[in-house]
């Protein structure tokens, strides 16, 4: 009886064992296979309207920008845990459209007629006559620093929009709304955009406002 159970567990045995025996001989050879897979990863392809950043568990490689900044082409970098490599988009132009300051931000009061002050529900700015004007606008804007771009900013657009609406109210708010209805509004327009991009430089943003192009700029229909 015993005989034939050791017999039985041999008989078993003996695949697993084969098995087994065959990949430990394999072992070295599927280990080489997997780390080259790894170090393949590491191969990015940087677009030509892109620059790359090579990061090694989290910290930016490089001394200063000029070294940190790779070109577009092949770039070699070690693959995650141990390195990343961020591409920015630096040649291409962004569009950003403002409404916060116009009537179409809001609903229901506006669009019955009836003009709300509630900045809540409607966009609207102060003229430095008090008169109120609705502005919208479109921004358009790249990526000029992408050191501090990466390392600074989490939500860009979000930065770029308190950048131009606070620059907006500012501006709006020391012109009479005559100047401003009439034949100042590319000044207004200029005078918004050098503000905005005083304010992004000053905040370290790394963002450049190519242009900003307005939409509407006038009073309350009412």
């Amino acid at each position: 009886m015993r005989r034939g159970l050791a017999t039985e567990l041999r008989r078993l045995v003996s695949p697993l064992a084969w098995v087994t025996d065959r990949a430990f001989r394999w072992l070295p050879a599927w280990l080489a296979l997997l780390t080259g897979a790894w170090l393949v990863s590491g191969v990015t392809v940087v677009e030509a309207n892109e620059v790359a950043l090579v990061l090694r568990f989290g910290a930016l490689t490089g001394e200063g920008t000029a070294q940190a900044v790779h070109p577009p082409g092949l770039l070699f970098a070690p693959p995650k845990p141990i390195g990343e490599v961020v591409r920015v988009p630096v040649r291409t132009v962004f569009e950003l459209e403002l409404r916060h300051l116009h009537h179409e931000k809001g609903e229901g009061p506006y669009r019955r007629g009836v003009w709300s002050a509630d900045p809540r529900r409607v966009g609207y700015a102060l003229t430095g006559d008090r008169n109120v004007v609705h502005v919208a606008m479109v921004a358009r804007w790249q990526v000029a620093d992408p050191v501090a771009w990466t390392q600074s900013v989490d939500q860009p657009e979000e930065l770029l929009r308190a950048a131009v609406l606070a620059s907006s109210v500012s501006s709006l708010g020391g012109r009479a709304v005559d100047a401003v209805l009439a034949d100042g509004r590319q000044a207004m327009v200029d005078d918004v955009s050098r503000r905005a991009q005083t304010r992004l430089d000053a905040w370290g943003a790394g963002l450049q406002l190519v242009s900003l192009e307005l939409l509407d700029l006038g009073p309350p229909q009412q």
